[in-house]
């Protein structure tokens, strides 16, 4: 995908080309995490209901139109790139595993979601290391940013379950 917008940006035409490439990648997977979140909000069962329920709440705020999207579409942006989130793009370009949709207790939505902010912030680190490449420090600095809420939101989502232990065994 080229540029779709002229930009005086003095990143090579073919540089801003390839970073808006993989940045609608992203976008794919942050709005799928994004989806999944909502659908972890509003199907969540069982004891911690109310914790769980509000905790997928912030978390779709967090990942959605005013966060992590908000960042990275604008960046997609600036670079001259257009925005290509439409639903058929999401479900042919998200890196993300389907949403299993048959779950309800809140302690499988919170491994599912981790699973998906695993994903992401590979991806995000990928994006960075492709920023860096081709000299685009506003994007890498704009993915570490993302990457640092990605990291935070993983954190609390792994607090919510027993832990596991590096040698494979779990806490008590």
């Amino acid at each position: 995908m080229s540029p779709g917008y002229h930009t005086d940006n003095p990143m090579p035409d073919a540089d801003r080309a390839e970073m808006a490439a993989f940045l609608n990648g992203l976008m794919a997977d942050i709005l799928d995490n994004h989806i999944q979140s909502l659908l972890a909000h509003w199907n969540t069962r069982g004891p911690n209901f109310i914790a769980l329920h509000e905790f997928f709440g912030r978390y779709a705020g967090c990942n959605g139109a005013d966060n992590w999207c908000d960042w990275v579409a604008e960046r997609i942006s600036q670079l001259g790139g257009t925005v290509a989130t439409t639903i058929p793009f999401i479900a042919a370009s998200t890196s993300l595993d389907e949403y299993p949709m048959a779950i309800s207790r809140g302690e499988d939505h919170v491994r599912a979601l981790a699973a998906s902010a695993g994903v992401i912030i590979r991806r995000l680190r990928e994006g960075i290391r492709l920023a860096n490449k081709l000299e685009d420090q506003v994007t890498a600095d704009i993915l570490a940013e993302v990457q640092r809420s990605a990291e935070k939101h993983l954190w609390l989502l792994e607090a919510h379950v027993p832990a596991r232990r590096a040698n494979g065994g779990v806490e008590a």
